[in-house]
């Protein structure tokens, strides 16, 4: 892996406890409510989707489970359509997707480490 990849995995990685501050303590109703919190959410989401869009092609078929088409495109629609958005599914996408993208994040970084 590149530096630069290694580099931006990090920084994914970083943008996924973000998430996490940002909506510990929230449930759906909350999250729903909070116009700030909302917009923070999909302010951190178009962020991840930039990320991803600086790793290398190398990286992405290595690693074909994590879905960074689908993470591109919601940051398109983020970022482009946000009044499109359906917020419950950016809620399920943060509670469920991002918990297991960290994981998988990390077990790239660790694999890289394994090599190194």
């Amino acid at each position: 892996m590149n530096d630069r990849d290694k580099n931006v995995l990090l920084k994914l990685k970083e943008e996924a406890v973000v998430l996490q501050e940002l909506t510990d303590g929230y449930n759906l109703q909350g999250f729903l409510g909070s116009e700030v919190l909302k917009r923070a959410v999909g302010m951190t989401l178009i962020n991840i989707g930039e990320l991803v869009h600086r790793l290398t092609d190398e990286i992405k078929q290595q690693t074909p489970v994590i879905p960074w088409r689908a993470i591109t495109r919601l940051r398109n629609i983020a970022a482009h359509g946000y009044h499109t958005l359906e917020m419950e599914d950016v809620w399920k996408t943060v509670t469920e997707d991002v918990p297991l993208f960290q994981v998988q994040i990390g077990e790239i970084l660790q694999g890289e480490e394994n090599t190194d």
